[in-house]
């Protein structure tokens, strides 16, 4: 492995752990890569645990030709399971922690398949948009996005939804500040939640360095505010929310919200004070 691939390696091996603590009994891993990342993926996969089944080639029938060598003519899909002795991927749900320009979205929309991108940069959300709602059109499906932000990565998000964006739906949690002043989400579609003993959350009434508190200010009041605490819900018992660090625990109501927003059923989400009458879309 080159020396510059060592730091980037133990990143992906990190959030491929992560990825595979949320993920059903016998879910896939698909790591998509060119030639020269080919070794690397094939240990990070490993290294985040999962079981590796083997490496499909994706063959580009359209290389550009080199001068005096092989075209690249081919990429690559590292692919694995969550134990078990594996299968090809039959999930409905698809999720990409790299959304870029939305090419694993458009294959998702197009095989009728739930998807969650994650992308730091909003750039690539305006990129992204025209790609999937040609592949909603396609599969006559409605192309409905939602945008989850968490701490800081919330204050990012915020920033993002400050410019136009196609993002209907917006969850910020355990958030030190919405970043942008007014964020350009429909109305009613602004969700927050800060569990009690989230002490890296400031308490504060006005705009701090971050953007307006999505719990403490003024603008506190165009959000719903979900509960953290445990409850009763439609998928069974779920459990409270422990400080910072705790509302993407697996089991608990601040995920099981997560999950209700994201799906369209905000319905079945768990709120504090008033429940939403607005059903399913």
């Amino acid at each position: 492995m080159r020396r510059r691939e060592a730091p980037r390696a133990h990143w992906c091996a990190l959030w491929l752990a992560e990825a595979l603590r949320v993920t059903r009994p016998g879910g896939c891993c698909l790591l998509f890569t060119d030639w020269r990342q080919l070794p690397s993926a094939t240990d990070v996969l490993q290294a985040g645990a999962w079981v590796w089944h083997g490496v499909v080639p994706w063959l580009n029938l359209n290389a550009r030709p080199m001068a005096g060598r092989f075209a690249n003519a081919a990429e690559y899909v590292v692919w694995g399971s969550a134990g078990g002795e594996g299968d090809r991927p039959r999930s409905r749900n698809c999720a990409g922690s790299l959304h870029g320009s939305g090419t694993t979205g458009v294959a998702a929309v197009l095989e009728h398949r739930r998807f969650v991108g994650a992308e730091l940069l909003d750039h690539f959300a305006t990129i992204a948009e025209p790609g999937m709602g040609a592949g909603q059109e396609a599969s006559n499906t409605p192309l409905h996005l939602t945008a989850l932000g968490h701490s800081y990565g919330s204050s990012t998000t915020g920033y993002a939804l400050g410019h136009d964006t196609p993002v209907q739906d917006a969850m910020l949690f355990g958030s030190p500040g919405q970043g942008a002043e007014h964020l350009k989400v429909p109305q009613g579609h602004l969700f927050a939640a800060q569990d009690a003993g989230d002490t890296l959350v400031p308490n504060y009434g006005d705009t701090g360095a971050l953007g307006p508190s999505p719990y403490f200010s003024p603008d506190a009041s165009s959000y719903h505010q979900m509960s953290t605490d445990a409850s009763v819900t439609e998928a069974g018992p779920r459990s409270a929310t422990e400080g910072h660090s705790g509302y993407l625990d697996a089991g608990s109501t601040s995920m099981y919200n997560m999950a209700a927003i994201t799906t369209g059923h905000p319905d079945l989400a768990q709120y504090k004070g008033t429940v939403l009458a607005e059903g399913p879309r």
